[in-house]
C-alpha cells in the first residue's frame, strides 16, 4: 500500500466513523413538525464543537549537531519525494480537537495531533540527513537523524468573517528520532533512539466544503532545541543537536455537532 493509498484508507476511515455518528444523531433526533422557510442567505457555520480529522503534508529545514571538542556540522533534513519508493519528506498523521466560537465571531481552541513520515530510503533517511565528522579519537564518521514519528499539541485562536476560519496557533511539539553515527574505518555503527521536546508555532485557513466537514491548510514551524545524545562508542561519543523544521499540510476535519 503506497503513501497515498494510506491517506485515503485513513479519510475513509474517519468517513466511516463520522457516518455512523451522524446516523446514531439522526436516528436520535425527533422529526420535525414543520420545515423552515427556506432562506436566500445561507447562515455562517458555527465552528463550536469537537472534531477529528487527518492530514499529509511535507517537512523541509535544518539540523546542526555538535560535539566535544569544538566540533559541529549541519545538514538538512529535507529529502526529495519518490512515489514509486514512497519515500521523502513526506508525512500523514490524524488530529483531534475543540473549538468554540464567540457572539462577535472570533474563535478559540485546542488541538493535538501526531504525523508519521514516509518509509526511509536507502539512506535510512525519511525528514532528516547525514554528515561527515571527524574526532580526534574514533577518526572518520558519518552522523546522521531521522525522524520517526512526531506531534503537536497546541492552541489556535482564529476570526470567522463568513464562511472561512483564519487561525493562528502555537504550543507543544514532541518527536521521536534515531541518532546514527558510523565510524568509517570499522564500519562500526551505533544507532540510539531520542525523544525531543520543543515548541511550534504557525497559521492556518479552514472552510467548509460539506455537511459536518472542513478542509483546511496549515504552516507551522518546529523547533526542538538542543538535545543530547551518547554513543558507546571507545571512546564514547557524546554530543547535542538542534533541530528545525517548516512544515506545511493540508487536511480535513468532522465536526461532531452537539
Amino acid at each position: 500500500m503506497n503513501y497515498l493509498s494510506r491517506f485515503a484508507f485513513l479519510i475513509a476511515a474517519a468517513t466511516a466513523i463520522a457516518a455512523a455518528c451522524a446516523g446514531n444523531a439522526t436516528a436520535q433526533s425527533p422529526m420535525p413538525t414543520k420545515a423552515p422557510p427556506p432562506s436566500s442567505v445561507p447562515a455562517a457555520p458555527d465552528w463550536t464543537g469537537f472534531y477529528i480529522g487527518g492530514h499529509i503534508g511535507y517537512g523541509w529545514g535544518n539540523s546542526n549537531w555538535s560535539t566535544p571538542p569544538g566540533i559541529s556540522g549541519s545538514f538538512s533534513v529535507a529529502k526529495p519525494f519518490d512515489p514509486f519508493a514512497d519515500t521523502g519528506s513526506v508525512y500523514m498523521g490524524v488530529q483531534a480537537g475543540y473549538d468554540y466560537m464567540l457572539p462577535n465571531r472570533f474563535v478559540v481552541g485546542a488541538v493535538a495531533d501526531a504525523s508519521f513520515p514516509s518509509w526511509p530510503n536507502l539512506g535510512g533517511i525519511s525528514i532528516g540527513g547525514v554528515s561527515p565528522l571527524t574526532t580526534p579519537a574514533l577518526g572518520g564518521e558519518s552522523f546522521s537523524e531521522t525522524m520517526l514519528d512526531f506531534g503537536t499539541v497546541r492552541g489556535r485562536i482564529g476570526y470567522a468573517p463568513g464562511n472561512w476560519l483564519v487561525y493562528a496557533t502555537g504550543g507543544f511539539a514532541w518527536a521521536y528520532d534515531q541518532i546514527t553515527v558510523t565510524q568509517q574505518t570499522t564500519g562500526v555503527t551505533q544507532a540510539p533512539f531520542l525523544w525531543r521536546f520543543g515548541w511550534t508555532a504557525g497559521a492556518g485557513v479552514e472552510l467548509p466544503i460539506m455537511p459536518n466537514w472542513t478542509a483546511k491548510a496549515e504552516y507551522l514551524y518546529v523547533m526542538m532545541p538542543n538535545g543530547s545524545f551518547s554513543i558507546p562508542s571507545t571512546p564514547a561519543t557524546t554530543g547535542s543537536v538542534k533541530f528545525q523544521e517548516n512544515v506545511i499540510r493540508a487536511g480535513v476535519n468532522f465536526k461532531f455537532v452537539l
